[in-house]
């Protein structure tokens, strides 16, 4: 996915934004929403290991998983996964299967190191105190259980997924289909969501999907947004907007000052840097045909709303410079 994948990544890793998508797509209609805190919601690595069939040890890389956990409690719930694409891939309920097999081999390993770890001190112990605290601990840890793992696919494709979503439905034409585990995928076409499903989103990631279905900018004025340079970037990548890219640098660096908040933030800088863009490229025209600069400097002034001190600073560093 390139760039797109780096922009969704940053976007949604955010624990709003991530639950948010969890919450609209799967979550809410089962009553069981996820709270939208960094507390609540942990990154987890997304590299995992396996051996290939000549037992050399391959890596596997996920999107963004998150475990989540509430009350500060010591366990976790579930393990949520977003796979992002912008094609469809024939195989993807294999590899959501092989990021299954990878989280669940990480909690069985960490729960046999944590307990032969507790048995050792356990063991080693100098007195029976400490023997008995230690088998406590092992007490407390019990018999080995499974934490949920709850994969997503969003497909950002133009085209709808029309391949398996599940393991059975992949497999070939044999009699004994039906024995095969019904593994399924949950996939989701992004440009297709209806205008009644994008309204539910709240986090900017409603934002991003009212862009990329075209809405007028004056229905997105009021629209508050938390991560600007990163739904900005998810927005150039997914639409190319030469206005967006041209103001790219000033929304952030006034978003890192704080005083871009909502999308007419957004829409204002857009239209100033395009008045800027269209001041420059008029006054080159004046300067390349000898007008006097006095003249050049008054259309700036009044282009730009600008004092005479200032537009002359502007004539100089962006026509002459």
């Amino acid at each position: 996915m390139g760039y797109k994948d780096i922009t969704t990544k940053k976007l949604e890793s955010y624990p709003d934004v991530f639950a948010d998508i969890f919450n609209v797509l799967v979550l809410n209609d089962l009553g069981i929403p996820i709270k939208n805190e960094e507390k609540t919601l942990k990154d987890e690595a997304t590299e995992g290991f396996y051996r290939d069939y000549n037992g050399k040890l391959r890596n596997v890389f996920q999107d963004i998983l998150k475990s989540y956990t509430i009350d500060n409690h010591v366990s976790y719930l579930a393990c949520f996964n977003i796979e992002n694409q912008t094609s469809i891939d024939r195989s993807m309920a294999v590899r959501i299967l092989g990021y299954k097999f990878t989280v669940y081999k990480k909690q069985l390993e960490t729960y046999n190191y944590r307990l032969e770890a507790l048995k050792l001190l356990r063991n080693n112990a100098e007195t029976e105190d400490m023997k008995q605290n230690y088998q406590k601990e092992i007490d407390k840890i019990g018999n080995f259980e499974l934490v949920p793992f709850i994969p997503i696919v969003l497909n950002f494709s133009d085209k709808e997924w029309d391949e398996p979503l599940s393991l059975r439905d992949l497999s070939c034409d044999s009699p004994y289909k039906d024995l095969e585990d019904d593994f399924k995928i949950m996939v989701f076409n992004v440009k297709s969501f209806s205008d009644e499903l994008i309204e539910k989103f709240t986090s900017d990631f409603k934002v991003f999907l009212k862009m990329i279905n075209g809405e007028d900018e004056e229905n997105l004025y009021r629209y508050n947004i938390k991560h600007v340079t990163e739904l900005i970037d998810m927005i150039i990548a997914f639409t190319g907007s030469e206005k967006l890219i041209n103001a790219r640098e000033e929304i952030t660096i006034k978003d890192m000052k704080g005083v871009v908040k909502t999308m007419g933030d957004v829409f204002t800088i857009v239209a100033e840097r395009g008045r800027e863009e269209a001041t420059i490229k008029d006054a080159k025209k004046l300067h390349d045909l000898d007008i006097d600069e006095n003249i050049i400097i008054e259309m700036i002034m009044e282009g730009l709303d600008l004092s005479e001190s200032d537009a002359r600073d502007f004539f100089n560093e962006k026509v002459l410079g």
